[in-house]
């Protein structure tokens, strides 16, 4: 009952398109397949939050499980403190491992980020103005009254620093794809990208960190036990 109450939940944010709300009329009708063949184009360009969302929802229906944890997690790389996206995720996740506890693939540090992206332009703009005032009264005479602004330089230069720091993160949380998501529940692992294979079956987590592509990125590779594998870009949901 929880998951149907949750699944029924459909959600865009933002404006709402035509096409998203058609997408959702046919998720809510049991079209699945015909929500899916305008979602898959999308998520391929440029996709949105309730593309990856509603996407989840129609995978998650067709007791796709995988690929319904990969679509959630996709949705929370762009929103990852999402209440109704983070429920969904643990839900299918169980279904797929029912031992094991869904964790957020993003730290809180990158949820506060994300959360405030707005904020970030506007206040290294602020403080650099206000750092080219301080400046300006240091090396120029000014009355004895402005002289509390000179004190202001190291909170300003702490927000700066923040700031940057956050917008840089930012920009490589939105610009990396270093997670993924198996497709398979075994699937075939190799020793290089020359498609090399590993004898005998290697137990790899659910959720896995990529550590590199191969050139024309079709091959990713892992760190699973210390060892380095490799894997078709085919057999994985990254995000």
């Amino acid at each position: 009952m929880l998951y149907l109450t949750v699944s029924c939940s459909l959600i865009s944010f933002g404006a709402i398109d035509s096409t998203a709300l058609n997408v959702q009329q046919l998720i809510k009708s049991g079209q699945l397949d015909d929500a899916l063949d305008i979602l898959e184009p999308r998520l391929q360009h440029s996709p949105s939050f309730s593309d990856f969302y509603n996407a989840g929802v129609a995978y998650a229906e067709k007791k796709d499980y995988r690929r319904a944890l990969g679509s959630f997690e996709s949705a929370l790389k762009i929103d990852p403190s999402n209440r109704k996206a983070q429920i969904n995720a643990a839900f299918v996740n169980k279904k797929i491992t029912p031992k094991e506890v869904w964790e957020n693939p993003f730290s809180w540090t990158d949820r506060m980020i994300i959360a405030f992206r707005s904020f970030w332009i506007p206040a290294i703009l602020a403080v650099s103005l206000i750092l080219s005032v301080i400046v300006f009264l240091y090396v120029s005479k000014v009355s004895v009254r402005f002289s509390w602004m000179k004190k202001m330089w190291f909170p300003v230069l702490l927000v700066l620093s923040i700031s940057l720091y956050a917008l840089n993160r930012l920009h490589n949380h939105h610009r990396n794809h270093q997670l993924a998501v198996l497709q398979k529940s075994k699937p075939k692992v190799f020793i290089s990208p020359d498609g090399v294979p590993v004898e005998g079956e290697i137990d790899l987590p659910l959720r896995l960190n990529i550590q590199d592509y191969s050139q024309d990125s079709s091959w990713v590779s892992i760190n699973n036990n210390d060892e380095r594998y490799w894997l078709k870009s085919e057999d994985l949901f990254i995000y």
